[in-house]
């Protein structure tokens, strides 16, 4: 079990389109990561506060993530890659944080990648 750490550094926010604002994360939007990983995201004392981390495709037969993101303390925020997950390739994730009042999206990518 690998731990990964994502640090967001900065916001983007695009008042006209939501859904096309950003995020500055330390691992270039991607991070590559096999079942039972640890991801931690962490939020600089610069950045706004985060609401929630999740699947963007609900469609999916499978959590990614088990247990789901959650706040481990006001700055950060941990998830276990699923070890029952069958799948591998990119699966995108949302991040949403509230901003000046208004609340934003960025879809950074999780690569799954199979254990040998």
């Amino acid at each position: 079990m690998a731990q990964h750490t994502i640090t967001i550094t900065g916001s983007d926010p695009d008042d006209n389109q939501p859904t096309r604002s950003r995020l500055t994360l330390s691992d270039g939007d991607k991070t590559v990561v096999e079942k039972g990983d640890v991801v931690t995201w962490i939020i600089d004392k610069d950045c706004p506060q985060i609401t929630s981390i999740l699947i963007k495709d609900d469609n999916l037969h499978f959590d990614l993530f088990d247990p789901d993101p959650a706040p481990t303390t006001g700055t950060h925020w941990m998830g276990i890659v699923n070890s029952n997950h069958d799948r591998k390739g990119d699966e995108h994730y949302t991040i949403s944080w509230s901003e000046g009042g208004k609340t934003y999206s960025f879809d950074p990518i999780i690569q799954l990648n199979p254990k040998p």
